[in-house]
């Protein structure tokens, strides 16, 4: 069974375009052999900023025939009345390549019907994969991609070879492709036609982007820069193909890579006692290289003296580099590249330096402007700021920001500390982005409104500033309001930290229900794979700050109604007559909350706890997110519990008696006739109270194991002996009555669990 290895050499793809592209490779191999009917070994992907591979091993030679039936007429219009084929039969017979006593009859739900059995003979391996490897490729998705062919095909940048061998034969396969100064490799040159491919959405007029095509071969090159020389792949073996890569100076798999790039960095690090911690960074740095090497470089001692954030930035997300730390983690004026080969190492020291030392001058000049323009003052120039296109200024973000900080503040009964703190910094909290240094270096947003205000002071109570502050008191409410700046934007990212401060909690949550509550008003809320303003994000981030730090946030529904209005309010003041128009606040928050639902049962699934428990947990409510936390832990635990077949099959029957009922109002004594039914009235209500108890106390677990050990057995008697759906209407509603208290016990507090499936086979 041969192998497959395919080879995408194109122009230098961005690093964030890498990851995805190699995933969408897989997944869509697999998916187009399933639709094939053929199968394989292990898939493997990987590449380089320069080539996409991927390797999949023990392909068939062919597809497996198979049978299919071809259904025909019906026997009535097929044959005459002395059995002989109709015109009908004969055609039908002709058009599949048979004789007409050929065809066989069978029974339908339409009578009889004649039939043919064809046999679907397989294609060959080397036909299917001419097929489904350009189908393959043309369906690759990027943030952005090129077009040429008068748009037929895109990509992210032009493919210059494509290596497509199967086992040792290489499978004919053309793509369109710009000719522009492109290496002869295994295609025909064609002259120029246009001035090659652009931009999706920026043609040329009149002229077409196709200028050439590439075809398939077994010849790929080396190094771009090191060792651009064609080199001949001789079959489909990863490991042969891998060697042959590396004497070309390219290191082309991936994780490979990856760990190469980190022991140089741990090697490089360890002489400075630095720990390494750029994970994100490595990765990215992966992707931007084919053969790593590593530099040692630095600045001015003298830059150190900007704040270590400013200097992690123009490193790190400028320029891809990695900082030096001594072994107390502060910043030296080291700093490592990991360059893609070069000759000239000294030159590339130098060049990468003066580059550095150019944006930290620029730094310094930005710090020093902006220390001497306090933040407060530019609290009104805020206002010359849109937020959303139609949703206000950045001022009236800041002000919603306040007031729902102060809702919160008084939801969770703060003192006027916490209060103060929070109403000063949320004045503050957009102010950083009107600074030079925010405008060059926008990751930074938040971290300098930070480190200005630290310097500057935090305004006081009538909106002026304390300037530099001078006692213990003013250094503390300075410090806790810049803290509360810095922390409002976290988590920025899926695995970054939450904030610490109260403060910054409460500040970091007003900021994210006003985010997520403006883009949901202006029509911004994600849908599919599309999510232009991180909602998603947004709203993880809440549901991450809330469970971590089990903050009895009482209800995020009333939280969000009460932004909402905020919104409203700023809508109302307006005077632009395209403004939006704000429908009901309950509409919004019933799909924000059934968007908040959709994410949790994301994260818990992915965190391994049964899809089934987590949506009987959400059934029962999950306003207060933090007791939903806490119910969905306990439920995990009670899960493997002896007593978990019978509490869910009390919690399921008691539903199921009951939930087509219309009946209401209370359950009347006099109208319990059996013994049964008086012996489990008396178990609800001589328990009633202690089981709530336990739940009040957020005892979940306890209280689930009493409600099985309380009902069990005589639900299990009830159902056995007594028969509710009696003609008798009233004694029938008495009995309906009583199911539903008994259910609503536990349903409504802890879990609905009678659409549980897990645990189910084990309930008698």
């Amino acid at each position: 069974m041969p192998n497959l290895l395919l080879e995408i050499g194109t122009e230098e793809i961005p690093a964030g375009y890498l990851t995805p592209a190699l995933a969408q490779m897989e997944q869509g191999f697999k998916a187009l052999l399933e639709e094939s009917r053929l199968t394989c070994g292990k898939i493997y992907t990987t590449g380089t900023p320069r080539r996409l591979v991927l390797f999949a091993a023990g392909l068939p030679l062919s597809q497996t025939s198979f049978s299919k039936e071809i259904v025909g007429p019906k026997t009535a219009i097929a044959f005459k009345e002395d059995g002989k084929p109709t015109e009908a039969l004969i055609g039908f017979a002709r058009r599949y390549q048979t004789k007409p006593e050929d065809v066989k009859v069978k029974d339908s739900d339409k009578g009889k019907v004649c039939f043919i059995l064809q046999t679907v003979r397989g294609e060959k391996i080397e036909a299917v994969l001419a097929r489904i490897i350009p189908a393959l490729i043309s369906k690759l998705s990027f943030p952005k991609s090129m077009w040429w062919q008068d748009k037929a095909f895109s990509f992210a940048r032009p493919i210059r070879s494509m290596v497509v061998l199967l086992g040792r034969k290489v499978i004919k396969i053309s793509l369109p492709a710009p000719i522009q100064d492109i290496p002869n490799i295994g295609r025909p040159r064609i002259p120029p036609r246009s001035a090659g491919p652009r931009l999706i959405g920026s043609p040329r007029r009149g002229q077409s982007g196709m200028s050439g095509i590439v075809i398939a071969s077994n010849k790929t090159r080396g190094h771009h820069i090191l060792n651009n020389k064609p080199i001949t792949i001789s079959s489909a073996d990863y490991s042969q193909y891998k060697k042959a890569l590396s004497r070309a100076s390219v290191m082309v798999d991936h994780d490979e890579r990856r760990e190469e790039i980190h022991q140089l960095l741990l090697h490089a690090l360890k002489k400075y006692g630095s720990k390494f911690t750029e994970t994100e960074l490595l990765d990215e740095v992966t992707n931007l290289v084919e053969y790593p090497e590593v530099l040692e470089c630095e600045f001015e001692h003298e830059f150190l003296a900007l704040p270590a954030a400013v200097l992690e930035s123009a490193m790190k997300s400028h320029q891809r580099y990695f900082p030096v730390r001594d072994p107390h983690n502060k910043l030296l004026s080291k700093f490592i590249v990991i360059t893609n080969g070069g000759k000239d190492r000294k030159l590339v020291r130098e060049g990468n330096e003066r580059v550095l030392r150019a944006r930290l001058t620029d730094a310094r000049f930005f710090w020093e402007k902006d220390k001497k323009i306090p933040l407060a003052s530019k609290t009104e120039s805020l206002k010359q700021m849109a937020f959303l296109g139609r949703l206000g200024s950045f001022y009236d973000k800041s002000q919603r920001i306040k007031q729902i900080g102060l809702f919160i503040c008084s939801e969770l009964n703060y003192g006027s500390d916490i209060t103060l703190t929070v109403s000063r910094a949320a004045e503050l909290c957009k102010t950083d982005l009107l600074t030079e240094m925010v405008g060059e270096f926008p990751d930074l947003q938040g971290i300098m409104g930070y480190e200005y205000s630290r310097i500057q002071g935090a305004p006081d109570s009538g909106g002026g500033s304390l300037n530099i502050p001078r006692s213990d008191a003013e250094r503390d409410a300075t410090e806790s309001i810049a803290i509360a700046i810095k922390e409002h934007y976290l988590p920025r990212t899926a695995d970054d930290a939450i904030p610490k401060s109260t403060s910054g909690i409460v500040l970091s949550l007003a900021e994210k229900f006003d985010n997520i509550t403006a883009c949901f008003v202006a029509g911004f809320e994600p849908t599919g794979s599309q999510d232009p303003y991180a909602v998603r994000r947004q709203v993880l981030g809440v549901i991450r700050i809330i469970e971590e730090i089990g903050l009895p946030l009482p209800s995020i529904r009333k939280l969000m109604l009460f932004a909402l209005e905020q919104i409203q309010r700023t809508i109302q003041t307006l005077a632009d007559k395209n403004r939006i128009q704000f429908g009901q606040s309950r509409e919004y928050a019933d799909k924000i909350m059934a968007f908040f639902q959709e994410r949790l049962i994301n994260r818990h699934v992915d965190e391994q706890h049964p899809h089934d428990l987590v949506q009987a947990v959400l059934n029962s409510g999950f306003d207060n997110m933090s007791l939903f936390k806490t119910r969905l832990k306990d439920l995990v635990k009670l899960h493997t519990h002896a007593s978990w077949p019978k509490l869910v099959e009390v919690v399921e029957r008691t539903y199921n008696i009951q939930k087509a009922s219309q009946a209401s109002g209370a359950v009347r004594d006099e109208l319990l006739r059996e013994k049964e039914e008086h012996i489990l009235w008396e178990a609800y209500r001589n328990n009633k109270d202690q089981i709530q108890s336990l739940i009040s106390q957020q005892k979940y677990y306890d209280a689930s194991i009493l409600y099985a050990k309380v009902f069990a057995e005589p639900v299990h008697t009830f159902f056995d002996k007594v028969f509710v759906n009696v003609p008798d209407q009233m004694l029938k509603n008495n009995r309906i009555l009583m199911m539903r208290h008994i259910n609503k016990l536990y349903s409504e507090h802890i879990a609905d669990l009678s659409q549980v499936v897990s645990g189910k086979t084990t309930v008698k």
